[in-house]
């Protein structure tokens, strides 16, 4: 195996601000579109392989 010439470059992930409010707290999630693993944003990156 070689091996390789500096870092690895990162994917970097897209944000989209998802908020819910539990008992009168908002927590916001960024990355609540990565829940859906069967999406097609995630199959056609590396995200799995990190």
């Amino acid at each position: 195996m070689r091996e390789r010439e500096g870092p690895m470059e990162q994917p970097i992930a897209r944000k989209e601000i998802v908020t819910d409010t539990y008992f009168g707290t908002t927590i916001a999630d960024p990355y609540r579109w990565m829940e859906d693993w069967k999406g097609e944003e995630l199959k056609n990156n590396n995200w799995k392989r990190n």
